[in-house]
């Protein structure tokens, strides 16, 4: 996986649990839940499908990878199933992948956000700035 993750806290402190020795089933699903579904980590839902790809060794077709929602709900599902081994077996994978994959520091925002139409209070707004 050659992509950027962003937010490093969220990383670090995910990285700080994954480090335990006795990780239990729902910890696991918890991070993974945390992982798959935040996008201050994955910035890309292809990202997001790259690391599931590489972590479980599933692909997902096209319409659950446009979903967060589904790509975290289809991969909860297939953690749940796993024994205890595999769930150790996941966390070294995971734990691995994390740690060889370079953090920004800097999360850039969303194109979305700085393109937001204004609303009438808005533009009311800017012009009683402008007097």
């Amino acid at each position: 996986m050659n992509n950027k993750l962003g937010d490093k806290k969220l990383v670090s402190s995910l990285m700080i649990r994954m480090k335990q020795k006795n990780i239990d089933k729902l910890l696991m699903l918890g991070i993974y839940c945390q992982l798959v579904y935040s996008k201050t980590i994955f910035l890309r839902n292809s990202i997001v499908a790259e690391f599931i790809h590489e972590v479980l060794e599933i692909d997902f077709p096209t319409y659950v990878v446009s979903s967060r929602t589904l790509m975290t709900a289809r991969t909860i599902k297939i953690i749940y199933n796993f024994d205890d081994a595999e769930i150790e077996k996941l966390r070294r994978k995971t734990l691995y992948l994390l740690e060889n994959t370079e953090i920004e520091e800097n999360v850039k925002k969303s194109a979305k956000s700085s393109k937001k139409k204004k609303n009438e209070n808005d533009k009311l707004e800017s012009w009683l700035k402008g007097l």
